[in-house]
Protein backbone atom coordinates (compact mmCIF):
# COMPACT_ATOMS: atom_id res chain seq x y z
CA UNK A 1 0.00 0.00 0.00
CA UNK A 2 1.23 3.49 -0.89
CA UNK A 3 2.40 5.62 2.20
CA UNK A 4 -0.56 8.30 2.53
CA UNK A 5 1.79 11.01 2.18
CA UNK A 6 1.83 10.21 -1.38
CA UNK A 7 -1.39 9.41 -1.88
CA UNK A 8 -2.74 12.25 -4.84
CA UNK A 9 -6.23 13.59 -4.23
CA UNK A 10 -8.22 15.78 -6.98
CA UNK A 11 -9.13 19.18 -5.39
CA UNK A 12 -11.10 22.19 -7.12
CA UNK A 13 -9.49 26.15 -7.20
CA UNK A 14 -12.55 28.44 -7.86
CA UNK A 15 -10.98 32.17 -9.37
CA UNK A 16 -13.46 34.06 -10.99
CA UNK A 17 -15.98 31.70 -11.32
CA UNK A 18 -13.87 29.24 -13.44
CA UNK A 19 -12.48 25.93 -11.41
CA UNK A 20 -9.44 24.10 -12.05
CA UNK A 21 -8.59 20.98 -11.10
CA UNK A 22 -4.87 19.93 -9.26
CA UNK A 23 -3.65 16.65 -7.96
CA UNK A 24 -2.43 16.84 -4.69
CA UNK A 25 -0.83 15.09 -1.99
CA UNK A 26 -3.09 13.28 0.44
CA UNK A 27 -2.86 15.57 4.57
CA UNK A 28 -1.13 18.49 2.59
CA UNK A 29 -2.93 21.94 4.47
CA UNK A 30 -5.12 24.08 2.43
CA UNK A 31 -2.33 26.73 2.83
CA UNK A 32 0.52 24.49 2.22
CA UNK A 33 -1.59 23.32 -1.33
CA UNK A 34 -1.85 26.68 -2.16
CA UNK A 35 1.50 27.72 -1.98
CA UNK A 36 2.59 24.42 -3.91
CA UNK A 37 0.33 25.95 -6.70
CA UNK A 38 1.24 29.65 -6.37
CA UNK A 39 -1.09 31.02 -5.29
CA UNK A 40 -0.66 33.53 -1.83
CA UNK A 41 -1.63 33.16 1.23
CA UNK A 42 -1.43 34.94 4.29
CA UNK A 43 0.08 32.63 7.00
CA UNK A 44 1.71 35.69 8.63
CA UNK A 45 1.94 33.40 12.16
CA UNK A 46 3.77 30.86 9.90
CA UNK A 47 0.94 28.84 9.77
CA UNK A 48 0.04 27.94 13.60
CA UNK A 49 -3.60 29.69 13.58
CA UNK A 50 -2.82 32.13 15.65
CA UNK A 51 -3.01 35.34 13.32
CA UNK A 52 -6.34 34.11 11.57
CA UNK A 53 -5.20 35.60 8.60
CA UNK A 54 -5.59 33.20 5.80
CA UNK A 55 -9.48 32.45 6.25
CA UNK A 56 -11.01 30.70 2.98
CA UNK A 57 -13.92 29.45 1.84
CA UNK A 58 -14.19 25.40 1.33
CA UNK A 59 -16.85 23.01 0.69
CA UNK A 60 -16.15 19.62 1.06
CA UNK A 61 -18.06 16.25 1.25
CA UNK A 62 -16.33 15.43 4.42
CA UNK A 63 -17.14 16.83 7.57
CA UNK A 64 -14.22 18.33 9.49
CA UNK A 65 -14.45 19.40 13.31
CA UNK A 66 -13.19 22.85 13.66
CA UNK A 67 -10.40 22.69 16.23
CA UNK A 68 -9.81 25.26 18.89
CA UNK A 69 -8.11 27.96 16.96
CA UNK A 70 -10.72 28.11 14.68
CA UNK A 71 -13.27 28.39 17.22
CA UNK A 72 -11.57 31.48 18.40
CA UNK A 73 -10.91 33.04 15.28
CA UNK A 74 -14.22 32.51 13.35
CA UNK A 75 -17.79 33.55 14.24
CA UNK A 76 -20.58 31.31 13.47
CA UNK A 77 -21.50 33.85 10.74
CA UNK A 78 -17.99 32.48 8.82
CA UNK A 79 -18.84 29.45 9.77
CA UNK A 80 -22.33 28.96 8.27
CA UNK A 81 -20.96 30.18 5.03
CA UNK A 82 -18.03 27.62 5.09
CA UNK A 83 -14.65 29.82 5.97
CA UNK A 84 -12.31 28.26 7.44
CA UNK A 85 -8.41 28.26 8.04
CA UNK A 86 -6.17 27.14 5.69
CA UNK A 87 -3.34 26.65 7.90
CA UNK A 88 -5.73 24.13 10.04
CA UNK A 89 -7.84 22.29 7.43
CA UNK A 90 -6.34 19.14 5.13
CA UNK A 91 -7.56 18.75 1.68
CA UNK A 92 -9.92 16.53 1.03
CA UNK A 93 -10.45 14.31 -2.04
CA UNK A 94 -13.04 16.42 -4.24
CA UNK A 95 -12.38 19.55 -2.18
CA UNK A 96 -13.58 22.92 -3.64
CA UNK A 97 -11.29 25.58 -2.58
CA UNK A 98 -12.48 29.71 -3.53
CA UNK A 99 -9.96 31.83 -3.74
CA UNK A 100 -10.13 35.83 -4.65
CA UNK A 101 -7.81 38.34 -5.74
CA UNK A 102 -5.83 37.84 -2.29
CA UNK A 103 -4.41 35.06 -3.82
CA UNK A 104 -2.38 36.48 -6.51
CA UNK A 105 1.02 38.29 -5.27
CA UNK A 106 -0.47 41.68 -4.95
CA UNK A 107 1.23 44.79 -6.49
CA UNK A 108 1.87 47.43 -3.54
CA UNK A 109 1.13 51.37 -3.88
CA UNK A 110 4.16 53.05 -3.65
CA UNK A 111 5.06 56.87 -3.82
CA UNK A 112 8.08 58.03 -4.02
CA UNK A 113 7.94 61.78 -5.84
CA UNK A 114 12.15 61.64 -6.71
CA UNK A 115 11.23 59.05 -9.14
CA UNK A 116 11.87 60.33 -13.03
CA UNK A 117 8.99 57.58 -14.85
CA UNK A 118 10.43 58.23 -18.24
CA UNK A 119 9.16 54.84 -19.98
CA UNK A 120 10.69 53.85 -23.30
CA UNK A 121 13.88 52.05 -23.59
CA UNK A 122 17.30 53.38 -24.31
CA UNK A 123 20.34 52.18 -25.98
CA UNK A 124 22.58 52.56 -23.11
CA UNK A 125 22.96 49.47 -20.90
CA UNK A 126 20.61 49.15 -17.67
CA UNK A 127 20.76 47.96 -14.03
CA UNK A 128 18.26 47.43 -11.43
CA UNK A 129 18.04 48.28 -7.87
CA UNK A 130 16.22 46.05 -5.00
CA UNK A 131 15.44 46.45 -1.85
CA UNK A 132 14.77 42.20 -0.58
CA UNK A 133 12.58 43.72 2.64
CA UNK A 134 10.42 41.60 5.10
CA UNK A 135 7.16 42.17 4.05
CA UNK A 136 7.54 43.54 0.70
CA UNK A 137 10.87 43.72 -2.30
CA UNK A 138 10.94 46.56 -4.44
CA UNK A 139 12.47 46.90 -7.67
CA UNK A 140 13.92 50.18 -9.70
CA UNK A 141 15.12 49.74 -13.53
CA UNK A 142 17.66 52.78 -14.14
CA UNK A 143 19.56 53.40 -16.95
CA UNK A 144 23.76 53.33 -15.99
CA UNK A 145 24.51 56.58 -18.13
CA UNK A 146 21.42 58.72 -17.81
CA UNK A 147 21.19 57.77 -13.97
CA UNK A 148 16.95 57.90 -15.10
CA UNK A 149 14.80 55.44 -12.97
CA UNK A 150 12.91 53.77 -16.00
CA UNK A 151 10.34 52.00 -14.14
CA UNK A 152 9.56 51.23 -10.41
CA UNK A 153 7.58 47.71 -9.25
CA UNK A 154 6.87 46.35 -6.02
CA UNK A 155 5.83 43.35 -4.36
CA UNK A 156 4.77 41.22 -1.39
CA UNK A 157 7.44 39.35 -0.46
CA UNK A 158 5.91 35.56 -0.82
CA UNK A 159 7.99 34.35 1.77
CA UNK A 160 5.23 36.09 4.11
CA UNK A 161 3.34 32.54 4.05
CA UNK A 162 6.23 31.12 6.48
CA UNK A 163 5.79 34.04 8.78
CA UNK A 164 5.14 38.09 8.97
CA UNK A 165 9.13 38.47 10.73
CA UNK A 166 12.40 37.10 10.66
CA UNK A 167 12.12 35.14 13.58
CA UNK A 168 9.49 33.19 12.38
CA UNK A 169 10.84 32.95 8.68
CA UNK A 170 14.55 31.64 10.10
CA UNK A 171 12.37 29.27 12.86
CA UNK A 172 10.98 28.00 9.13
CA UNK A 173 14.06 27.71 7.54
CA UNK A 174 16.66 27.15 9.70
CA UNK A 175 18.89 24.78 7.97
CA UNK A 176 17.04 22.47 6.23
CA UNK A 177 18.38 22.09 2.71
CA UNK A 178 15.23 22.13 0.77
CA UNK A 179 13.05 24.58 3.08
CA UNK A 180 16.04 26.71 1.94
CA UNK A 181 15.89 26.63 -1.45
CA UNK A 182 12.15 26.68 -1.40
CA UNK A 183 12.74 30.23 0.42
CA UNK A 184 15.51 31.39 -2.17
CA UNK A 185 12.70 29.86 -5.23
CA UNK A 186 9.98 32.36 -3.90
CA UNK A 187 11.88 35.48 -3.97
CA UNK A 188 14.05 35.19 -7.18
CA UNK A 189 10.88 34.06 -8.66
CA UNK A 190 9.29 37.29 -7.49
CA UNK A 191 12.23 39.39 -8.26
CA UNK A 192 12.41 37.88 -11.93
CA UNK A 193 8.71 38.61 -12.41
CA UNK A 194 8.98 42.31 -11.20
CA UNK A 195 12.34 42.75 -13.89
CA UNK A 196 9.92 41.53 -16.41
CA UNK A 197 7.03 43.33 -15.25
CA UNK A 198 9.54 46.72 -15.43
CA UNK A 199 11.49 45.67 -18.64
CA UNK A 200 8.02 45.35 -20.63
CA UNK A 201 6.66 48.86 -19.42
CA UNK A 202 10.44 50.23 -20.30
CA UNK A 203 10.10 48.20 -23.91
CA UNK A 204 13.81 46.59 -22.93
CA UNK A 205 14.90 43.08 -23.16
CA UNK A 206 16.45 41.42 -20.46
CA UNK A 207 19.92 41.41 -22.23
CA UNK A 208 19.81 45.41 -21.48
CA UNK A 209 20.31 44.61 -17.97
CA UNK A 210 24.07 44.21 -17.48
CA UNK A 211 24.02 44.87 -13.80
CA UNK A 212 22.45 44.23 -10.11
CA UNK A 213 22.55 45.94 -6.90
CA UNK A 214 20.84 44.11 -4.12
CA UNK A 215 19.78 45.79 -0.87
CA UNK A 216 17.39 44.21 2.16
CA UNK A 217 17.68 43.05 5.51
CA UNK A 218 20.49 40.32 6.46
CA UNK A 219 17.88 37.69 6.88
CA UNK A 220 16.56 38.28 3.84
CA UNK A 221 20.12 38.28 1.64
CA UNK A 222 20.90 35.29 3.76
CA UNK A 223 17.76 33.14 1.87
CA UNK A 224 17.77 35.06 -1.37
CA UNK A 225 21.30 33.02 -1.53
CA UNK A 226 19.62 30.27 0.09
CA UNK A 227 22.34 30.26 2.99
CA UNK A 228 21.77 28.74 6.59
CA UNK A 229 19.96 31.04 8.60
CA UNK A 230 19.98 28.96 11.78
CA UNK A 231 23.20 30.93 13.40
CA UNK A 232 21.03 34.63 12.85
CA UNK A 233 18.48 33.34 15.48
CA UNK A 234 20.86 31.94 18.24
CA UNK A 235 23.21 33.55 20.42
CA UNK A 236 25.96 35.19 19.33
CA UNK A 237 23.53 35.21 15.91
CA UNK A 238 26.51 35.37 14.03
CA UNK A 239 25.95 36.11 9.76
CA UNK A 240 27.54 33.79 7.06
CA UNK A 241 28.62 37.47 5.30
CA UNK A 242 28.60 40.76 6.26
CA UNK A 243 30.65 42.69 3.62
CA UNK A 244 29.87 43.44 -0.29
CA UNK A 245 29.92 40.25 -2.19
CA UNK A 246 29.64 40.05 -5.83
CA UNK A 247 28.12 37.39 -7.77
CA UNK A 248 26.96 36.49 -11.32
CA UNK A 249 23.52 36.48 -12.29
CA UNK A 250 23.96 32.16 -13.12
CA UNK A 251 24.76 32.03 -9.53
CA UNK A 252 21.50 33.97 -8.39
CA UNK A 253 19.45 32.71 -11.10
CA UNK A 254 18.46 36.49 -11.86
CA UNK A 255 17.23 36.81 -15.18
CA UNK A 256 19.34 40.07 -16.53
CA UNK A 257 22.15 39.32 -19.36
CA UNK A 258 24.33 35.93 -19.01
CA UNK A 259 27.18 37.99 -17.82
CA UNK A 260 25.18 40.40 -15.57
CA UNK A 261 27.36 41.48 -12.66
CA UNK A 262 25.49 41.11 -8.60
CA UNK A 263 26.60 43.39 -6.01
CA UNK A 264 24.90 42.22 -2.65
CA UNK A 265 25.47 45.39 -0.73
CA UNK A 266 27.16 45.07 2.76
CA UNK A 267 25.10 44.81 6.14
CA UNK A 268 25.89 45.33 10.02
CA UNK A 269 24.93 42.78 11.86
CA UNK A 270 22.14 39.68 11.94
CA UNK A 271 19.68 42.31 12.72
CA UNK A 272 20.99 45.41 10.96
CA UNK A 273 20.98 45.27 7.46
CA UNK A 274 21.93 46.52 3.90
CA UNK A 275 18.86 48.43 4.05
CA UNK A 276 20.30 51.18 6.92
CA UNK A 277 23.91 50.99 5.07
CA UNK A 278 22.30 51.83 1.85
CA UNK A 279 19.51 54.27 3.32
CA UNK A 280 22.83 55.82 5.24
CA UNK A 281 24.22 56.22 2.16
CA UNK A 282 21.30 57.63 0.11
CA UNK A 283 20.68 60.87 3.03
CA UNK A 284 24.18 61.53 3.17
CA UNK A 285 24.18 61.38 7.24
CA UNK A 286 27.43 60.19 7.31
CA UNK A 287 29.01 63.25 5.83
CA UNK A 288 27.41 65.78 7.84
CA UNK A 289 29.06 67.45 10.90
CA UNK A 290 25.72 67.59 12.86
CA UNK A 291 23.80 64.47 14.01
CA UNK A 292 21.04 62.77 12.31
CA UNK A 293 18.64 59.76 13.01
CA UNK A 294 17.22 57.52 10.24
CA UNK A 295 14.99 54.92 10.90
CA UNK A 296 13.04 52.34 8.85
CA UNK A 297 9.26 51.84 10.31
CA UNK A 298 8.90 47.83 8.54
CA UNK A 299 8.55 44.91 9.84
CA UNK A 300 12.07 44.59 11.33
CA UNK A 301 12.57 48.22 12.60
CA UNK A 302 15.97 49.12 12.27
CA UNK A 303 17.45 52.48 13.27
CA UNK A 304 21.17 54.50 13.52
CA UNK A 305 22.19 57.77 14.10
CA UNK A 306 25.45 59.61 14.26
CA UNK A 307 27.70 62.00 11.86
CA UNK A 308 30.73 61.76 10.11
CA UNK A 309 32.65 60.57 13.51
CA UNK A 310 30.62 58.52 15.09
CA UNK A 311 27.64 56.79 14.14
CA UNK A 312 25.37 53.94 16.30
CA UNK A 313 22.68 51.41 15.21
CA UNK A 314 20.30 48.76 16.61
CA UNK A 315 17.52 47.27 15.73
CA UNK A 316 13.90 46.69 17.58
CA UNK A 317 10.88 44.10 17.86
CA UNK A 318 8.50 46.52 16.23
CA UNK A 319 6.57 44.00 14.50
CA UNK A 320 4.56 44.52 11.75
CA UNK A 321 1.69 45.97 13.29
CA UNK A 322 2.22 49.33 10.92
CA UNK A 323 2.04 46.93 8.01
CA UNK A 324 -0.82 45.24 8.79
CA UNK A 325 -0.09 42.04 9.34
CA UNK A 326 -0.91 41.31 12.85
CA UNK A 327 -3.97 43.86 12.82
CA UNK A 328 -6.89 41.93 12.39
CA UNK A 329 -8.23 43.84 9.16
CA UNK A 330 -4.96 44.89 8.17
CA UNK A 331 -3.28 44.34 4.95
CA UNK A 332 0.05 45.90 3.26
CA UNK A 333 -0.93 49.12 0.99
CA UNK A 334 -2.88 47.24 -2.10
CA UNK A 335 -5.85 48.49 -3.56
CA UNK A 336 -9.15 48.88 -1.26
CA UNK A 337 -7.04 49.61 1.79
CA UNK A 338 -7.85 52.10 4.12
CA UNK A 339 -4.86 54.43 4.22
CA UNK A 340 -6.60 57.77 5.71
CA UNK A 341 -9.21 58.16 8.37
CA UNK A 342 -11.10 61.24 9.43
CA UNK A 343 -12.91 62.62 12.12
CA UNK A 344 -14.87 65.53 11.27
CA UNK A 345 -16.41 66.46 14.85
CA UNK A 346 -19.20 63.63 14.51
CA UNK A 347 -18.24 60.82 13.03
CA UNK A 348 -15.11 59.59 11.18
CA UNK A 349 -14.58 59.06 7.56
CA UNK A 350 -12.10 57.36 5.29
CA UNK A 351 -10.37 57.36 1.81
CA UNK A 352 -9.15 53.82 0.13
CA UNK A 353 -6.09 53.22 -2.31
CA UNK A 354 -7.56 52.99 -5.53
CA UNK A 355 -10.91 55.16 -4.30
CA UNK A 356 -12.61 51.66 -4.14
CA UNK A 357 -14.59 49.72 -1.41
CA UNK A 358 -12.64 48.74 1.76
CA UNK A 359 -11.66 45.38 1.76
CA UNK A 360 -8.96 45.91 4.71
CA UNK A 361 -7.24 48.50 6.73
CA UNK A 362 -3.21 49.10 5.98
CA UNK A 363 -0.09 51.09 7.85
CA UNK A 364 -1.22 54.59 7.12
CA UNK A 365 -4.61 54.28 8.53
CA UNK A 366 -3.49 51.97 11.16
CA UNK A 367 -1.93 54.91 12.53
CA UNK A 368 -5.24 57.37 11.87
CA UNK A 369 -7.67 55.00 13.37
CA UNK A 370 -5.15 54.96 16.53
CA UNK A 371 -4.92 58.86 16.79
CA UNK A 372 -8.98 59.32 16.11
CA UNK A 373 -9.49 57.11 18.77
CA UNK A 374 -7.36 59.13 21.37
CA UNK A 375 -8.62 62.31 20.17
CA UNK A 376 -12.31 61.55 20.78
CA UNK A 377 -11.56 59.42 23.83
CA UNK A 378 -12.63 56.12 22.68
CA UNK A 379 -9.29 54.41 23.60
CA UNK A 380 -7.39 55.71 26.69
CA UNK A 381 -4.09 57.33 26.96
CA UNK A 382 -3.51 53.68 28.38
CA UNK A 383 -4.50 52.24 25.34
CA UNK A 384 -7.93 50.83 26.97
CA UNK A 385 -10.82 51.20 24.65
CA UNK A 386 -14.08 51.75 25.97
CA UNK A 387 -16.98 48.81 25.65
CA UNK A 388 -20.16 50.06 23.86
CA UNK A 389 -22.20 51.21 26.91
CA UNK A 390 -19.08 53.78 28.53
CA UNK A 391 -18.92 54.96 24.55
CA UNK A 392 -22.69 55.96 24.95
CA UNK A 393 -22.75 57.71 28.07
CA UNK A 394 -19.51 59.27 26.93
CA UNK A 395 -20.83 60.50 23.49
CA UNK A 396 -24.46 60.76 24.35
CA UNK A 397 -25.40 58.15 22.25
CA UNK A 398 -23.26 60.09 19.16
CA UNK A 399 -22.64 58.15 15.70
CA UNK A 400 -19.23 57.68 16.88
CA UNK A 401 -20.15 55.98 20.00
CA UNK A 402 -22.36 53.22 17.65
CA UNK A 403 -19.59 52.41 16.03
CA UNK A 404 -18.02 50.49 19.31
CA UNK A 405 -18.89 47.19 19.45
CA UNK A 406 -18.09 43.84 20.76
CA UNK A 407 -16.25 41.90 18.73
CA UNK A 408 -15.00 38.15 19.62
CA UNK A 409 -15.23 38.70 23.48
CA UNK A 410 -13.76 42.52 22.95
CA UNK A 411 -14.06 46.17 22.22
CA UNK A 412 -13.84 46.97 18.67
CA UNK A 413 -14.68 50.22 16.95
CA UNK A 414 -16.49 49.73 13.13
CA UNK A 415 -14.55 51.50 10.52
CA UNK A 416 -16.80 50.58 7.38
CA UNK A 417 -19.78 47.71 7.40
CA UNK A 418 -20.97 46.28 4.61
CA UNK A 419 -19.53 43.43 2.19
CA UNK A 420 -16.48 43.93 4.28
CA UNK A 421 -16.59 44.50 7.79
CA UNK A 422 -13.62 46.21 9.05
CA UNK A 423 -12.88 46.59 13.00
CA UNK A 424 -10.06 47.69 14.56
CA UNK A 425 -9.97 45.97 17.91
CA UNK A 426 -8.29 46.32 21.25
CA UNK A 427 -6.18 43.97 20.46
CA UNK A 428 -5.24 45.94 17.38
CA UNK A 429 -4.33 49.00 19.97
CA UNK A 430 -2.74 47.22 22.02
CA UNK A 431 -0.16 45.49 19.02
CA UNK A 432 0.14 49.70 17.82
CA UNK A 433 0.93 50.59 21.54
CA UNK A 434 4.11 47.39 21.34
CA UNK A 435 5.08 48.70 17.88
CA UNK A 436 4.85 52.36 18.74
CA UNK A 437 6.71 52.04 21.64
CA UNK A 438 9.48 49.86 20.37
CA UNK A 439 10.21 52.42 17.66
CA UNK A 440 10.16 55.45 19.80
CA UNK A 441 12.39 53.65 22.65
CA UNK A 442 15.10 52.89 19.60
CA UNK A 443 15.53 56.24 19.08
CA UNK A 444 15.72 57.29 22.43
CA UNK A 445 18.62 54.79 23.23
CA UNK A 446 20.31 55.88 20.15
CA UNK A 447 20.63 59.30 21.61
CA UNK A 448 21.74 57.52 24.64
CA UNK A 449 24.37 56.06 22.79
CA UNK A 450 25.29 58.98 21.45
CA UNK A 451 24.99 61.18 24.37
CA UNK A 452 22.66 63.82 22.82
CA UNK A 453 19.40 65.54 23.28
CA UNK A 454 16.69 66.35 20.81
CA UNK A 455 18.80 69.80 20.45
CA UNK A 456 21.74 68.24 19.27
CA UNK A 457 19.59 66.11 15.84
CA UNK A 458 19.63 68.05 12.84
CA UNK A 459 17.07 65.35 11.11
CA UNK A 460 15.01 62.73 11.53
CA UNK A 461 15.01 60.60 8.44
CA UNK A 462 11.76 58.54 8.07
CA UNK A 463 12.52 55.29 5.64
CA UNK A 464 10.12 52.60 3.87
CA UNK A 465 6.98 53.01 2.82
CA UNK A 466 5.35 53.46 5.69
CA UNK A 467 6.98 56.44 6.50
CA UNK A 468 5.92 57.93 3.04
CA UNK A 469 2.22 57.60 3.59
CA UNK A 470 2.44 58.37 7.83
CA UNK A 471 0.72 61.44 8.64
CA UNK A 472 3.20 63.00 10.61
CA UNK A 473 0.75 64.88 13.49
CA UNK A 474 -0.94 61.41 14.28
CA UNK A 475 2.69 60.00 13.97
CA UNK A 476 3.45 62.39 17.06
CA UNK A 477 0.08 62.42 18.67
CA UNK A 478 0.42 58.50 19.47
CA UNK A 479 4.19 58.93 20.59
CA UNK A 480 5.18 57.06 17.67
CA UNK A 481 7.68 59.83 17.23
CA UNK A 482 8.95 62.60 19.94
CA UNK A 483 7.20 65.82 19.59
CA UNK A 484 10.42 67.23 20.11
CA UNK A 485 11.73 65.87 16.50
CA UNK A 486 8.34 67.13 14.34
CA UNK A 487 9.86 69.57 12.71
CA UNK A 488 13.20 67.74 11.79
CA UNK A 489 11.31 65.11 9.94
CA UNK A 490 12.47 64.11 6.55
CA UNK A 491 10.67 61.19 4.80
CA UNK A 492 12.53 59.57 2.19
CA UNK A 493 10.65 56.71 0.57
CA UNK A 494 12.36 53.64 0.16
CA UNK A 495 16.09 54.60 0.99
CA UNK A 496 17.64 51.59 0.70
CA UNK A 497 16.43 50.93 -2.80
CA UNK A 498 17.65 55.12 -3.81
CA UNK A 499 21.12 54.02 -1.72
CA UNK A 500 21.17 50.90 -4.37
CA UNK A 501 20.60 52.84 -7.41
CA UNK A 502 23.55 54.87 -6.21
CA UNK A 503 25.91 51.69 -6.02
CA UNK A 504 24.75 51.07 -9.99
CA UNK A 505 25.65 54.35 -11.31
CA UNK A 506 28.95 54.84 -9.20
CA UNK A 507 30.85 51.49 -8.18
CA UNK A 508 32.81 53.45 -5.37
CA UNK A 509 29.67 53.64 -3.59
CA UNK A 510 30.05 50.46 -3.17
CA UNK A 511 33.14 50.61 -1.07
CA UNK A 512 31.74 53.47 0.52
CA UNK A 513 29.00 50.84 1.73
CA UNK A 514 31.56 49.01 2.91
CA UNK A 515 33.21 52.68 5.11
CA UNK A 516 29.74 52.87 6.58
CA UNK A 517 29.47 49.51 7.85
CA UNK A 518 32.47 50.04 9.52
CA UNK A 519 32.02 53.27 10.73
CA UNK A 520 28.42 51.81 12.01
CA UNK A 521 28.90 50.32 16.16
CA UNK A 522 25.75 48.18 16.44
CA UNK A 523 24.28 47.30 20.11
CA UNK A 524 22.03 44.85 21.19
CA UNK A 525 19.20 47.21 22.53
CA UNK A 526 17.37 44.59 24.85
CA UNK A 527 20.71 44.33 26.90
CA UNK A 528 21.58 48.46 27.02
CA UNK A 529 21.00 50.01 30.08
CA UNK A 530 17.88 51.67 31.33
CA UNK A 531 15.97 49.96 27.76
CA UNK A 532 13.33 48.09 29.85
CA UNK A 533 12.02 51.57 31.95
CA UNK A 534 12.04 53.64 28.98
CA UNK A 535 10.52 50.75 26.74
CA UNK A 536 7.38 50.35 29.59
CA UNK A 537 7.23 54.39 29.85
CA UNK A 538 6.77 54.57 26.08
CA UNK A 539 3.75 51.83 26.44
CA UNK A 540 0.72 54.43 27.07
CA UNK A 541 0.09 57.33 24.08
Amino acid sequence: MKDSAEEKIEIHIIKNEKSTKYKISKGTSIAQALKSLGFFVPTVCGGVGRCGKCKIKISTPVSIDLDLEEKRLLDQNEINNGIRLACRIPVVDGMKIWVGEQADLMSLNTKDASLNLNYGCVSEKMGVAIDIGTTTIVLSLVGLSTGIVLSTESSVNPQIVNGADVISRIAYAGDNPSRLKEMQGMVVSTINRLIESALKKADCKKNAISKAAISGNTVMLHLFLGLNVQSLGTYPYETNFAGALKKTSRETGLNIADDGEIWILPSISAFLGADIVSGILATKMHESEKMSILIDLGTNGEIAGGNKYKMVGCSTAAGPAFEGASIKCGSICSNGAIDKVLFNGKDVSYTTIGNIPPKSICGSGILDITAVLLEIGIVLQNGRMLNNNQAEEKFELGAVASRVKEYEGTSAFLISEGESEIVFTQGDVRKVQLAKSAAVTGVMMVMKKLNIDYEDIDKLYIAGNFGTFLNIENAVKIGLIPKHLKDKIITVGNSSVKGAVECLLDADHIEECSKIQELIEYFDIGSAEGFQEIYVQNLDF
